[in-house]
């Protein structure tokens, strides 16, 4: 959930990336041993999300292309089903890094880091980051203290060899916090949600009132999550995404400008709407309200539980 402002020029290749093997598996540290087997079905959900959103973006759903248009310009879908069809090539588990390839490693708690201080150029002291397990020193940043506050639920890093500009690492951190919310819910990835068809509170007329969830609610899902720190995590070339806007309302702020397909919550909310359509047939409207798509929609009561700031 890096927040970088700039901007990068995208070259389309068409063709090209439907063979590119830009990336090739994912890795779990140690601190995820107690959620091990839970962090591997919420990665292959992810990747099954990806596949949906990239297959559906070569169909004609009117309710499939509504939603993209809420999100992506036309001319930029082939970058989107780049991403969409690069981030699906981690879906395998513990393969070995390359010289072209670092794959990235997913952390589920701080412990290897250090709070410290270093010297600026000027001699100053500034707060740092001691990583006790590569030695390196790094800066303090707002996702690091996001993820201790409650304010980041997750966040992609990565360091790079100044001279070639080399990965070095790809790590993505899951916050401690939010893995703590998230297990006490039955509902860890958007499969987990109840199918209430045929119980006493069923009613696939009503409509949903307002106290039911929302599409930020249902992106803040594991394997949602997930999918969006995946993004970042791809290379550059291979189409790699920035934070230029968070939440249902403002990714769809920006989903008419060039950024759309360049920030990673839209190709999240994207994901998690073609989900509903083609899964659980119901829809989000333009605000991010649920919707049925028609009366014998089947739906669930009260699908999440209570909501956090994703």
């Amino acid at each position: 959930m890096a927040t970088m402002a700039w901007t990068k020029v995208v070259f389309l290749l068409p063709f090209f990336w439907l063979q590119l093997a830009c990336v090739h598996s994912y890795n779990i540290d140690k601190s995820c041993d107690s959620i091990k087997s839970k962090l591997e079905t919420a990665v292959e959900k992810s990747m099954a999300l990806a596949k949906l959103s990239f297959d559906e973006l070569g169909r004609d759903d009117p309710n499939v292309k509504e939603l993209r248009g809420w999100f992506f310009l036309d001319k930029n879908i082939d970058q989107v089903k780049m991403v969409y069809h690069n981030v699906q090539e981690y879906g395998t588990l513990n393969k070995a890094d390359t010289d072209e390839v670092m794959q990235p490693t997913i952390y589920c708690d701080l412990s290897r880091y250090e709070e410290t201080t270093r010297k600026t150029k000027d001699g100053k002291d500034e707060p740092a980051l001691f990583d006790k397990e590569r030695k390196t020193v790094s800066g303090l940043s707002k996702e690091y203290k996001g993820c201790k506050t409650g304010d980041t639920v997750a966040y992609r890093s990565r360091t790079e060899r100044l001279s070639d500009k080399k990965m070095l690492h790809n790590d993505i951190q899951i916050c401690p916090w939010y893995l703590a919310v998230l297990g006490h819910s039955p509902f860890t990835n958007l499969d987990d949600l109840p199918d209430r068809t045929g119980k006493p509170s069923y009613d696939p007329t009503r409509a949903f009132s307002n106290s039911e969830p929302k599409a930020n609610v249902f992106a803040s899902r594991l394997d949602v999550t997930l999918l969006h720190e995946f993004t970042h995590a791809l290379p550059d070339y291979a189409g790699s995404t920035l934070d230029h806007a968070y939440q249902w309302t403002d990714c769809t702020a920006v989903g008419n400008r060039e950024v759309g397909c360049m920030n990673a919550d839209s190709y999240s909310f994207f994901a998690t709407g073609v989900d509903m359509i083609k899964v659980r047939r119901f829809k989000f409207t333009k605000e991010g309200g649920a919707q049925k798509i028609n009366k014998a929609t089947k739906r669930a009561e009260q699908l999440v539980m209570k909501p956090w700031n994703a």
